[in-house]
């Protein structure tokens, strides 16, 4: 694979869950790595914290109404976002790549008579395929949705073989992180070195897991992911550690996936 450091990414929206860790992570990949205009504002605030100066690389990262999924199908809070964008900084909605980040927490696994609540999960990842336009959606977004989304990036930078870790709750990774006796995983260690780790990580999953990758169109990825996680979660009550941080990376141009590197790959622009 190649890491592009100096593409041109144009607008981006990255609307997040948490109020804290998400908003660090991107923070240290988008301005000390990459160098990108960077803006955050988080539930609460009333203001923007802003950081760089690049017209042709914006980086917006905004909470959603609530760290509950569903609130992401609230159009009229994300619409006052947007125009909020459009009103101080000549956002083109139109123009921008969306992202929805959050975390698949496995208390929300319910059972009920008819076995795991896990059709609004699949709708919602349908509905929500595409970070620059959907066919059910009147603007682009896709959800990235997995095993704690952000903490599983920060470890897949610094660890090998971190896509074959299994964890059960998200506090089990931060425990994991805080008993690292020699301080490798750490925010401000990561770099493109270790981005291009964590990418590898993720196409190391892929390959183990024969999931079909199809460069031009990644929309089946996170629910195929998804779903093999649930049968994981099924079966053992824990998930595979693995960030799709990476397929936002890949839709951006940021990332490149290069022949040979995914085993079941599709490349139908050849």
């Amino acid at each position: 694979m190649v890491i592009n450091e100096n593409k041109n990414i144009g607008t981006v929206i990255f609307i997040v869950e948490g109020q804290h860790f998400e908003f660090s992570v991107i923070d240290r990949i988008f301005t000390k790595i990459f160098h990108y205009e960077y803006h955050e504002k988080r539930r609460g605030k009333t203001k923007y914290l802003n950081k760089g100066h690049n017209p042709l690389s914006r980086v917006f990262v905004l909470n959603a109404e609530n760290s509950n999924l569903d609130s992401i199908n609230n159009e009229k809070y994300l619409d006052d976002l947007y125009e909020e964008l459009s009103k101080e900084f000549s956002v083109n909605i139109d123009d921008a790549t969306i992202f929805f980040i959050f975390d698949r927490d496995p208390k929300s696994n319910i059972k009920n008579s008819k076995g795991y609540s896990e059709d609004k999960y699949i709708k919602l990842h349908n509905y929500y395929s595409n970070p620059w336009e959907n066919d059910n959606n009147r603007i682009g977004g896709q959800l990235l949705l997995n095993y704690p989304s952000l903490e599983s990036y920060e470890i897949s930078n610094f660890i090998d073989h971190s896509h074959t870790l299994k964890f059960g709750l998200g506090n089990e990774l931060k425990q994991f992180i805080a008993l690292d006796e020699n301080k490798n995983i750490q925010l401000n260690k990561m770099s493109v070195g270790t981005i291009e780790h964590a990418t590898q990580e993720f196409i190391d999953f892929i390959n183990e897991t024969d999931i079909m990758m199809d460069i031009d169109d990644l929309s089946s990825v996170p629910l195929d992911v998804y779903n093999l996680e649930e049968q994981i979660y099924e079966k053992e009550s824990v998930y595979r550690l693995l960030s799709l941080l990476t397929i936002a990376f890949i839709q951006l141009g940021i990332v490149t996936i290069e022949d040979g590197d995914v085993n079941n790959y599709i490349a139908r622009s050849l």
